[in-house]
């Protein structure tokens, strides 16, 4: 038998501006549906083991989901477990991810305009292509990470991890950097900002 129990608790603070719309109803398909509750987690136990996932904007927020193409603009996804999962061609413009757990997911082409990514773990991540312009990356892992072709524009590398990344054709105008960054060894970045 399956049982649902529904926790509900208030946005987490952090962000500047995240204020997505939560949902905890049950949609576990992963399909977009309109909703207006602001309910945080859903706990999904089926038989002994527990699953625990978020559903925002009507997409269910879990390791290895599929949201291609989701639209999770403005959404809070502070410290979401989203291991392995596809966001590929997402748009995540100024959401809240401080925290959050995207170690192997795929954003490939993302847009991530002013995305805050403090402290968030991105190792092995496909960032290829993605639009990270304006980006908080404070504290993140980006270890190993393929951020060739990415835009990071102004973004906040200060105290990043970017040990073994891809950095090939990535745009580095006006980024954020001091002596706590870790780059890519032999990696040559431009002046801070």
């Amino acid at each position: 038998m399956l049982a649902l129990l529904l926790l509900v608790a208030g946005l987490s603070a952090g962000c500047k501006s995240a204020a997505g719309n939560i949902s905890g109803a049950g949609n576990i398909s992963g399909a977009p549906r309109e909703t207006t509750t602001t309910s945080r987690v859903l706990v999904v136990k089926p038989l002994a083991a527990e699953i625990q996932a978020l559903v925002i904007k009507g997409y269910v927020i879990a390791p290895h989901a599929s949201l291609a193409a989701a639209d999770l603009s403005v959404a809070n996804l502070r410290d979401a477990d989203l291991e392995g999962a596809d966001l590929s061609g997402a748009i995540l413009d100024t959401s809240c991810m401080a925290g959050s757990n995207l170690r192997s997911a795929i954003l490939t082409g993302a847009r991530m305009y002013r995305v805050s990514l403090v402290g968030a773990d991105l190792t092995n991540a496909s960032l290829s292509g993605a639009n990270l312009a304006g980006a908080d990356m404070v504290g993140a892992l980006l270890r190993r990470a393929d951020l060739s072709g990415a835009d990071l524009k102004s973004a906040n590398l200060i105290n990043a991890d970017l040990r073994g990344a891809d950095l090939t054709g990535a745009t580095l105008i006006g980024i954020y950097w001091d002596r706590t960054t870790k780059w890519p060894r032999g990696f040559e970045p431009p002046l801070s900002a």
